[in-house]
C-alpha cells in the first residue's frame, strides 16, 4: 500500500506543481506574447477542470477510477505539449485548456482512497496527500526559479508535460483499481453543461466587467444568464432520473456548508496567492511598474520560509485532525491567512516584508489545505464520496476563477499598459492584498455554517 501511497500523491501534487510553476510563468509569458488577458492562462485550466469534473467522476463510478485516472492524464499531457510549443498565445490558451482535464485528478485520487484503503488509514491518508502540498511548496520554487532563470517559461511547461507524463506512468503500474462500482445508466449531459457553462459565462464577464462597464448591458446579460444556467441546472438535476449530482446530497446541511466553505476559502486563496509572485517577478519601472524585478530564483529564496512553515503546519495538521473538530484549525488558517494578507496591502516595498507577509499567509494556508479533504470525509457515505468530491472540485474552480477574475480587475484598476502588456502600480498591490483578505475573513464568518464535525480518527461512512 506504501507504493500505491506515493502514486496517489504524485498525481494530486502535479496539479500543485503545476498551479505554483504556471503562477511564477505568467510574468514571462505576459511579456513575451504582449497580452493584457494573462488571467486567462490559468483560468482556462480550472474552467475546463470545472466543466469536465461532474463527467469524471460520473464515469469513475461507471467505468472505474484507475482508468479514467489513465484517460485525463493522456489528455492533459497533449494540451501541455501544445502549450509548450504554441508559437501564440491563442495556441497557448488551446494548449492549457486540454491540461485542464488533468485538473479533475484530485476528486478521483480521494475517491479512489476510500476505495483501496482500510478505513481506519482513510483519514491519515487524504491527510498526507493533502498535505503533501507543502513538500511541492518548498522545492517547487527553486525548481520554478530554476527552470524560468535558465530555459524560460517554456522550460516550465515542458517540466509540467514531463510531470503529468510520469503521473499516467505511476497511476498504470502502481495504483490499485477500486472494485466500488455502480450500475452505468444514461449520462445527465444537460446538467453538466449548465453547470459548466454558467461557470464559464460569469468568469469571462467579471474578466471583462472592466472594459464593458460593470452596469453595462452585457455584463449584466452575463450576470443573468448565469443566474439562470445555475437555476436550471439545480431544477434539471432535481428532476432527472439519472443526475449528475445528486441534489439530496447536497441540500443536507453538514455536507453544503462543508463545500461552501472549501470552495470559498480555498478557491478565493487560490486567486490571493497569485499576487506575490507579480510583485516579485514585474520590472520595476518608475510610474509604471511598482514590481521587485527579482530573479525567479531570488523569488524562491524569498518564499522559502513560508514553504517550510507551509509544510510542517499541513503535517501537525494531520495529526491533530485526528483528535480535533476540523473547523478549529480552519478557523485558525483564515485568521492567520487574512493577517499575512493586510500586513502585505501595508508593506510590501522591502524583502523582508514581502518574506514575513507570505511567511504568515501560507501559514494559514496550510492548516487550510489539511482540513478541506478530512471535513468532506467527515460528512459523506464511501458511495457519495466521489460526487462529493468533484462538487468540491466544481466550488473551488468557479470560486478560484471568480477570485483570480477579481483579483486582477483589482490590480488592472490602478495599473498602466505600455505596448499592450499590463503593469501594476503600488496602489493595485496594496488593493489585491486587501481583496484575498476580504476573501478569507468571508470563509471565517461561512464556517459558523458547519455543524459541529467529529475528530478524524477513523472514517468508513458519513455521520
Amino acid at each position: 500500500m506504501t507504493a500505491a501511497l506515493v502514486a496517489l500523491i504524485w498525481p494530486a501534487q502535479v496539479l500543485t506543481a503545476a498551479g505554483l510553476l504556471g503562477s511564477n510563468a505568467q510574468a514571462g509569458v505576459a511579456l513575451h506574447f504582449h497580452t493584457t488577458d494573462i488571467a486567462w492562462f490559468m483560468l482556462v485550466v480550472s474552467l475546463v477542470s470545472t466543466v469536465v469534473a461532474p463527467f469524471a467522476v460520473r464515469f469513475g463510478d461507471f467505468f472505474g477510477k484507475k482508468r479514467v485516472m489513465l484517460a485525463v492524464s493522456a489528455i492533459g499531457l497533449v494540451g501541455d505539449v501544445i502549450a509548450a510549443m504554441a508559437t501564440s498565445y491563442e495556441v497557448l490558451l488551446i494548449g492549457r485548456g486540454l491540461a485542464g482535464f488533468y485538473g479533475v485528478m484530485t476528486p478521483l485520487v480521494y475517491a479512489l482512497i476510500r476505495d483501496v484503503f482500510p478505513p481506519k488509514h482513510v483519514a491519515l491518508v487524504s491527510s498526507l496527500v493533502g498535505g503533501s502540498m507543502g513538500v511541492v511548496a518548498l522545492g517547487g520554487p527553486f525548481l520554478s526559479g530554476w527552470l524560468l532563470d535558465n530555459h524560460g517559461f517554456r522550460g516550465v511547461l515542458w517540466f509540467i508535460a514531463g510531470c503529468t507524463a510520469l503521473s499516467f506512468v505511476l497511476i498504470a503500474a502502481l495504483v490499485p483499481e477500486s472494485s466500488l462500482r455502480v450500475p452505468r445508466v444514461p449520462v445527465d449531459w444537460l446538467g453538466g453543461l449548465l453547470l459548466g457553462g454558467g461557470a464559464a459565462a460569469i468568469t469571462y464577464a467579471l474578466g471583462n466587467g472592466a472594459a464593458w462597464g460593470w452596469t453595462s448591458g452585457k455584463f449584466l446579460a452575463y450576470v443573468f444568464g448565469t443566474a439562470f444556467a445555475f437555476a436550471a441546472f439545480l431544477v434539471v438535476e432535481s428532476r432527472a432520473k439519472h443526475p449528475l449530482v445528486d441534489t439530496r446530497m447536497l441540500s443536507r446541511r453538514p455536507v453544503w456548508s462543508v463545500l461552501l466553505v472549501n470552495g470559498v476559502v480555498a478557491g478565493l486563496a487560490s486567486g490571493a496567492s497569485l499576487i506575490t509572485s507579480l510583485l516579485l517577478l514585474y520590472p520595476k519601472i518608475p510610474g509604471v511598474s511598482e514590481g521587485f524585478g527579482v530573479s525567479a530564483t531570488k523569488t524562491a529564496v524569498i518564499g522559502m520560509p513560508g514553504s517550510i512553515l507551509m509544510l510542517v503546519t499541513a503535517l501537525v495538521t494531520g495529526l491533530l485532525l485526528r483528535r480535533f473538530d476540523a473547523r478549529i484549525p480552519t478557523l485558525v488558517g483564515t485568521l492567520v491567512g487574512a493577517a499575512g494578507l493586510t500586513f502585505l496591502a501595508m508593506w510590501h516595498d522591502d524583502t523582508w516584508h514581502v518574506v514575513l507577509g507570505s511567511a504568515v499567509f501560507v501559514l494559514g494556508l496550510g492548516a487550510i489545505v489539511s482540513c478541506g479533504p478530512v471535513m468532506i470525509l467527515r460528512v459523506v457515505a464511501p458511495h457519495e464520496q466521489g460526487t462529493a468530491s468533484g462538487v468540491n472540485l466544481i466550488v473551488q474552480g468557479v470560486a478560484g476563477a471568480i477570485g483570480t477574475q477579481l483579483v486582477f480587475v483589482t490590480l488592472a484598476k490602478e495599473g498602466t499598459v505600455v505596448q499592450g502588456t499590463q503593469f501594476y502600480s503600488d496602489a493595485s498591490y496594496r488593493n489585491a492584498y486587501l481583496l484575498g483578505a476580504g476573501f478569507l475573513l468571508i470563509g471565517t464568518l461561512l464556517l459558523s455554517l458547519v455543524p459541529k464535525l467529529a475528530p478524524a480518527k477513523e472514517t468508513s461512512s458519513a455521520e
